[in-house]
This record gives structure tokens, C-alpha cells and sequence, in this order.
């Protein structure tokens, strides 16, 4: 493994520690959500979840609604 994969594959599995610890994935398993709504919901400053977001979403954790400028848990769209 490259060392660029290397850290970006720890930089990855920090972000999603971080957002299970914010809650952040317990909330958009509720709804989706727009930065806004995901900041006030979890009391965290919308700059840095809408960099959360934009990141899980790349990495394919999350999808993304660009009409909505909504996030998703992707597991969302498995169930009936």
C-alpha cells in the first residue's frame, strides 16, 4: 500500500469514527439531511459538517441529492 492510500484510508475510517461519534449517521438514518438541518440537529458548526458530508459522500458513505442539497445514509435506499 502507497503511503497516500495508506493515509487517506486512516483519514477515512477517522471521519467516520468522528461522524458515529457526533451522531451524525444516527441522524441521517432518520432523514435526509441538508448541512444545515445536520448541524442544528447535532449542535456542530455547519462548516465543518457540510466538509463531512461533501467527504462521505465521496467516498461513497452517504449519497448526495443536488436538486434537495440533501445527504443520505445509502442504506436508506435499500429498504422498502
Amino acid at each position: 500500500m502507497t503511503i497516500a492510500l495508506k493515509e487517506r484510508t486512516e483519514q477515512t475510517t477517522d471521519l467516520v469514527a468522528l461522524g458515529e461519534r457526533l451522531g451524525f449517521y444516527d441522524v441521517l438514518s432518520e432523514a435526509a439531511q441538508t448541512p444545515v438541518d445536520l448541524a442544528t440537529r447535532t449542535a456542530v458548526a455547519v462548516v465543518f459538517v457540510r466538509d463531512w458530508l461533501n467527504d462521505q459522500a465521496e467516498q461513497g458513505y452517504l449519497t448526495y441529492d443536488p436538486i434537495s442539497n440533501r445527504y443520505a445514509n445509502w442504506c436508506e435506499l435499500l429498504l422498502p
